[in-house]
């Protein structure tokens, strides 16, 4: 699926009437959460409230329950919840409640019904939410979630809770052929999510994103010759190339490349040959 079409299939299901999940499956390295953070959430954040937020990390599933509501509860209220100067608040403002009875919370007794009165206050607020337009989830890195938590029971809490519950638009993204429980996970697949899009990417989106913006003249200028050896090799190996590997060739070039400009500049009877020289030693890295 090309990068409109799948910006287009998500933007209907965010203004549908589905009451399930939709799932963005693609490889591992192949521009998922790039083209997510750098293309769908800014365009679609100006219309709904949209939290991204990834399972990597995270060691039981009350752990990732807690710190998703925390990130809801923030984001409910209008703030930017993926904000550096956001993320320190998060925790205070989604336990506003424990302030009032703060001088018992070192009683045992009291401290269950802090963090009940904290759970209430996140619920009621999410619920007194605004439906129209809907808020978005965003759940991604499924295939890096801790071996702790069983992925039906995250799919579960998704649906029931965040879906059923609180009218979430819920997008999936991950690489379902390396999830864990894989049997388990394709099984509950089939009840929460309604649609999976498949996600790919094409030498356009190379081109524009990796090469012709960056900051070194070499690959702005070679960016058609650049993009042929990716579709070579992609060729020849049947396969995509990943591209954290492509952004790793990158930067490693532009170390190499500011050396060799350096040496241009002290051999100026060398720059006749400044093209190939770079070419070979490109290709050679890749």
């Amino acid at each position: 699926m090309e990068k409109n079409q799948l910006f287009s299939s998500l933007s209907n299901y965010i203004n549908g009437q589905d009451h399930l999940a939709v799932m963005v499956d693609g490889p591992w390295g192949s521009g998922k959460t790039f083209f997510f953070k750098h293309h769908f959430i800014p365009c679609i954040c100006k219309k709904h409230r949209t939290v991204y937020f990834s399972v990597y990390g995270y060691e039981s599933l009350n752990e990732l329950k807690t710190a998703l509501f925390n990130q809801l509860f923030v984001t409910s209220l209008g703030m930017q919840g993926d904000k550096e100067n956001t993320k320190s608040m998060i925790k205070d403002l989604a336990s506003l409640t424990k302030g009032t009875i703060g001088a018992f919370n070192k009683l045992k007794p009291f401290v269950s019904l802090a963090h009940t009165a904290e759970n209430i206050l996140i619920k009621n607020r999410l619920l007194s939410q605004n439906k129209t337009p809907a808020s978005v989830l965003i759940i991604d890195d499924l295939e890096r979630i801790s071996p702790q938590i069983h992925i039906s029971d995250l799919m579960g809490f998704l649906l029931t809770d965040l879906i059923e519950d609180y009218g979430y638009r819920v997008i999936l993204i991950g690489n379902s052929e390396e999830i864990q429980e894989g049997e388990k996970f394709l099984s509950m697949r089939e009840k929460v999510v309604s649609r999976v899009l498949l996600f790919t990417y094409d030498s356009k989106d190379i081109k524009e994103e990796f090469l012709q913006h960056s900051n070194i003249a070499f690959l702005q200028d070679n960016s058609d010759w650049l993009v042929e050896i990716i579709e070579d090799y992609s060729r020849h190996n049947e396969r995509q190339l990943n591209l954290r590997t492509l952004e790793f060739i990158l930067s490693t070039f532009k170390l190499i490349d500011k050396n060799l400009n350096q040496y241009f500049e002290e051999n100026p009877e060398q720059n006749s040959y400044s093209k190939e020289i770079k070419r070979s030693v490109f290709a050679n890295l890749f």
